[in-house]
């Protein structure tokens, strides 16, 4: 990017410089789009991925005009990072600043900064990150909405180029004056993805010392459609039914996922190679799932059963089965997912997904 020098700005910190002052030595510039933007935001990608604590991060993502093709756009990178809800802020802050981040802005549960912001003005490469936590992520339906529509993008090219002319020394006026246009084609875009697009939780591997939970998740696995008649907890203690979990992570065959939200566990999916209710060979593992009912509606189960089919296909098995009751709502996505019917009796269908 073009270098700005003011000999007024030499002498004074960024920190120190008023708005007015930041807008003169940084003004609004909007370029031709340029491939290298592609290369810049992966290089810093890079970065942050060395940087950031892994287990914290949900989500790194290139957004705003830059990682849209064939538009103008300011010569900036934004990236958003997404972190696990709970996430230390000011630790992620002292991580960021430590490898050349500024932190510009603050908000509730928002923290924005910048880097190649200098006392001579713009360095080659500059970049604007937006630290959130999981699921605050509009930016990213908007950046999609103008990949998948041109025409859209287009317009919002022109609007900006008007803007440019109009506000080239005041960022705040130029923001202000696109968040009609942004705002209402994000909704746009969230009716047409659906919000469940890019997920606020997180899956993950179920840890060691959280397999005690499997006991909460074995009862909600439990069809149980009359609310007021749940067989009591204890249940699961049925040697058949703890089966599934009893001793768990001591068979080469048993795998589980967690879904994580707002730092709680709200799903899990798991095999074992058990003579369960739905084994049909030795060499076939049983699936087992649930969600907590608190957390059901948001696409976790599917989202869950997703990744663990590919978990599974991935570790070279064949084909995986499953036990699920006739009336079972779940019996449709089983469906939907690839799950065939080879077996029933007078409740049960018993179901297979092959790999191969």
């Amino acid at each position: 990017m073009r270098k700005i020098k003011s000999d007024g700005f030499m002498s004074k910190k960024l920190s120190d410089m008023s708005d007015e002052e930041l807008w003169q030595l940084f003004p609004i510039m909007l370029t031709e789009h340029q491939q290298c933007w592609e290369e810049f935001y992966e290089d810093e990608l890079a970065v942050l991925k060395k940087a950031l604590p892994e287990k914290q991060i949900v989500r790194i993502e290139h957004i705003g005009s830059t990682a849209v093709n064939g538009i103008w756009a300011k010569p900036i990178i934004d990236i958003i990072v997404e972190i696990v809800y709970g996430s230390d802020f000011e630790n992620i802050r002292k991580i960021l600043e430590d490898i050349g981040y500024i932190c510009m802005r603050k908000r509730e549960q928002r923290l924005s900064f910048n880097k190649g912001y200098t006392e001579n003005g713009f360095a080659d490469k500059v970049y604007h990150l937006h630290l959130r936590y999981a699921g605050d992520n509009d930016e990213l339906y908007f950046r999609d909405f103008l990949k998948d529509n041109p025409n859209t993008a287009k317009e919002y090219e022109k609007l900006k180029l008007e803007l440019w002319r109009k506000y080239e020394y005041d960022r705040d006026a130029y923001t202000d004056a696109k968040r009609e246009f942004v705002t209402d084609y994000t909704e746009k875009a969230k009716l047409l993805y659906g919000k469940e697009r890019y997920r606020s939780f997180i899956i993950r591997r179920l840890n060691h010392d959280e397999y005690g939970e499997l006991e909460d998740f074995l009862y909600e696995a439990i069809f149980q459609p009359d609310e007021k008649e749940k067989a009591p907890r204890s249940i699961i203690y049925n040697p058949d039914l703890y089966a599934y979990i009893n001793g768990f992570g001591s068979g080469q065959d048993d795998y589980c996922l967690c879904a994580e939200l707002d730092g709680r566990l709200a799903g899990a999916v798991w095999v074992r190679n058990i003579n369960g209710y739905g084994s049909i060979d030795e060499k076939t593992p049983e699936f087992a799932i649930a969600v907590h009912k608190e957390f059901r509606g948001r696409n976790i189960g599917t989202a869950l059963m997703e990744d663990m089919l590919k978990l599974l296909c991935c570790e070279g098995y064949e084909q995986v089965s499953l036990s699920v009751h006739k009336e079972n709502y779940a019996v449709k996505l089983y469906l939907e997912t690839g799950f065939e019917i080879i077996k029933e009796n007078e409740q049960e269908y018993i179901m297979v997904k092959r790999f191969i």
